[in-house]
């Protein structure tokens, strides 16, 4: 008998990356359309940090080592 630990966790874990990918995609676009207060620098901060989000969790489905 085999017990798989990992299948929750798995799951879990794409989930969440889902999840952040979308907030990054989100952020990023209100950094483009202008829909963040603060000027022009919290905008490009907004784009920076959304983008890192929506790229890390993008990165994170498609690594080829990680099953």
């Amino acid at each position: 008998m085999i017990i798989d630990v990992a299948r929750d966790t798995k799951t879990k874990s794409v989930i969440g990356a889902s999840v952040a990918g979308g907030i990054g995609l989100l952020a990023v676009v209100s950094a483009l359309t202008g829909q963040t207060t603060g000027g022009s620098g919290a905008a490009v901060a907004v784009g920076i940090v959304g983008g890192r989000s929506s790229c890390s969790s993008a990165c994170s489905r498609s690594s080829p080592g990680r099953s």
